[in-house]
């Protein structure tokens, strides 16, 4: 039995200390993990024209795609959801991974393609259907959640197609 092919949208890095140079990369442990779960991981790199990703066309770039990964990453443009920046943390803004990160989660929801949201990736997905952000969190948020907070995560859902085996992972 193949694996089934998991559409990770490339994360795109001004400078990587092993590639020395502007890169599109994704997360080792992210992409392990789908592998691990029985996926087959590929990165996908975003489209090169910010202002114009259609359904269709990601639909032509996607269609081997039988789910999707949005992983982390950094924050979306307040603008994406009709706010002015109003806050100094807002950081790694890039228009090229919102347009595309966004198109990929529009396309993946209306045609029901299974969907793992990472962190920026939930981010994305609320957006996505229309929703709001806080800019900002105001400390211990950070730090809690990242560094001391850890339970088992299981999916309590209809199993997903394609045989994929979904093992339970400790957050940390």
């Amino acid at each position: 039995m193949s694996r089934p092919l998991i559409a990770v949208p490339a994360r795109l890095a001004s400078s990587t200390s092993a590639l020395r140079y502007a890169a599109a990369v994704n997360a080792r442990a992210l992409l392990t993990m789908v592998h691990d779960a029985g996926g087959e991981p590929l990165s996908v790199l975003p489209w090169p024209d910010v202002d114009v990703v259609s359904s269709e066309v990601v639909a032509e770039r996607l269609s081997f795609a039988h789910g999707v990964l949005l992983p982390g990453g950094g924050d979306l443009d307040p603008a994406r959801y009709g706010q002015p920046v109003g806050s100094a943390h807002v950081y790694d803004v890039d228009p090229l991974q919102d347009s595309a990160d966004l198109a990929v989660a529009r396309w993946a929801l209306d045609h029901d393609i299974p969907v793992l949201a990472v962190c920026r990736g939930l981010h994305v997905v609320n957006v996505g259907l229309g929703g709001t952000l806080e800019q900002h969190m105001a400390q211990p948020h950070r730090e809690v959640v990242h560094r001391e907070v850890q339970h088992d995560v299981g999916v309590a859902v209809a199993p997903w197609p394609h045989g994929i085996d979904l093992p339970v992972y400790p957050l940390k």
